[in-house]
């Protein structure tokens, strides 16, 4: 599911960078601490959308850089375990496949499909014949476990 959420991070800006573009830096310097980063909690970071709040602006004495903590509204992606998924088939082979959900990546093991289902020749076929599973094909995933922390996100899942 995405959707906008509020976050806030401590962010630092460098002597050099205090001047009159200093709403800019703050936007630059936070969107590249978070955007692409992931956590259990709110998911894959996708973009940010506006900052919200600035506090803070406490100098730092060795180095005289500045500290402010950030409120934002970022865009984000959650995946949520026992949610039912689109996703395109990205490999398939006999261990099970692999699927696309926009920036996860979810495992099917060959023991989460259904046993009616067959592996021959790069494909997972049903053995009455009336479903194939193939690359690139958009499947539904049934979420089972994840795992997301700051650029890792495992997610596996089941075919029912």
């Amino acid at each position: 599911m995405i959707k906008d959420i509020i976050i806030t991070e401590q962010i630092t800006i460098p002597p050099k960078l205090l001047n009159d573009k200093l709403m800019s830096t703050i936007e630059s310097i936070f969107s590249k601490k978070v955007v692409g980063r992931c956590d259990d909690n709110i998911g894959y970071i996708m973009e940010l959308i506006q900052i919200q709040n600035i506090k803070g602006g406490n100098i730092i004495g060795e180095n005289a850089n500045v500290i402010y903590d950030v409120s934002a509204k970022v865009k984000s992606f959650m995946i949520d375990k026992d949610e039912v998924i689109k996703a395109i088939v990205t490999k398939i082979d006999n261990k099970g496949l692999f699927a696309q959900a926009g920036p996860f990546q979810i495992y099917v093991s060959v023991s989460k499909i259904p046993s009616s289902y067959r592996f021959e020749n790069g494909s997972f076929i049903k053995s009455d014949g009336s479903n194939i599973i193939k690359l690139n094909d958009m499947i539904s995933i049934k979420v089972i476990g994840k795992k997301l922390s700051g650029i890792n996100k495992m997610v596996v899942g089941s075919i029912d």
